[in-house]
């Protein structure tokens, strides 16, 4: 089908591609008859090449896409990603609940998400550990709570002086070239730096963000932002962060909590709808009272497409089926 109606996805990837000041008319020569993807760093320049579709432009540069005649913009993928602050369960403060609780005590969701975008469809508050808007995406933590709305500096000291840290460095894994993540986890240090946190940042990039965050070697690092989409974040069992078996049976943090993979095993042998529910609540209340992770939001990035193009699929990740160009 591209034959004759050439798609050309353009992926928005800093430090990759043609630069500002390669020439438009020799920039992209797509083939006849297959998709073309390519990379540039400007989505100014994008609406100069004979591109058709920008996969995930950054917020920052939507209003210059937005301002086009001819442009889309709007979010594809129905639920977006799960935002995340890991810890370090293997080691001081992160192996102490009240560390960790202490951490997840600062984070105040109006603030983050506004950072990201006033877009309430882009930038989504949400307190569940599965996507909010899926089967199993519920505020089991109930309007009675204000945990994530504001920061609460006061108990976030007490706890974490309860927890005997004594203001060691703490190394903060940060990947500078992921979107929003990088921007979120300098509110987020500044906020924990308010609670008596004493915090590194560790550079890395998103090729190596797993590598480093794979090391369980004291020292190594101590937190960590991740993000999941709705394949690794809307199903109890398969939902990567909670997985809580400790080293070699959990995602990295390496968690041990026997409640919580009782709770996922009795996923599976529930047998309606109802009792699924019903133990997917249960598994959200034994995360929040192990202070598992700490919930930043939920993001949805907008994609960007010409308007003769048509069709395209809402999901996860950008899909070529049924995709028409005019």
């Amino acid at each position: 089908m591209f034959r004759r109606s050439q798609i050309v996805l353009i992926l928005l990837v800093a430090g990759c591609g043609h630069q500002a000041g390669d020439d438009p008319k020799t920039a992209v020569k797509p083939p006849q008859d297959s998709p073309t993807v390519t990379s540039i760093k400007k989505a100014a320049f994008a609406l100069t090449l004979p591109g058709d579709w920008i996969e995930r432009p950054s917020v920052d540069l939507l209003p210059v896409l937005q301002r086009s005649s001819d442009v889309t913009v709007r979010p594809l993928d129905p639920f977006g990603y799960h935002l995340m602050l890991r810890f370090n369960h293997l080691f001081p403060p992160f192996n102490d609940e009240r560390a960790r609780r202490a951490a997840i005590l600062m984070i105040d969701q109006n603030e983050l998400m506004k950072a990201v975008s006033d877009d309430p469809q882009i930038a989504i508050k949400c307190r569940s550990f599965f996507l909010c808007g899926t089967r199993y995406g519920t505020d089991v933590l109930g309007p009675g709570s204000d945990l994530l709305t504001r920061k609460h500096t006061e108990e976030a000291k007490k706890l974490l002086a309860e927890s005997g840290y004594k203001g060691e460095k703490l190394k903060f894994i940060d990947a500078v070239d992921i979107h929003p993540d990088h921007e979120l986890i300098q509110i987020v240090t500044k906020n924990l730096t308010e609670a008596g946190f004493n915090i590194e940042l560790l550079p890395t990039d998103a090729a190596s963000l797993f590598t480093v965050a794979s090391k369980t070697e004291p020292g190594a690092w101590n937190l960590t932002h991740f993000f999941a989409d709705s394949t690794a974040s809307a199903e109890p069992y398969l939902a990567n962060g909670l997985r809580a078996g400790g080293p070699g049976k959990a995602s990295s943090g390496w968690p041990k909590s026997d409640k919580i993979e009782a709770l996922r095993a009795a996923f599976l042998l529930a047998d309606t709808p109802e009792k699924q529910k019903a133990v997917a609540d249960d598994l959200q209340r034994a995360a929040w009272e192990h202070s598992l992770y700490g919930i930043v939001g939920q993001f949805r990035p907008a994609t960007a497409y010409r308007k003769n193009v048509s069709n395209l699929i809402e999901a996860p990740a950008p899909l070529f089926w049924r995709v028409e160009k005019k």
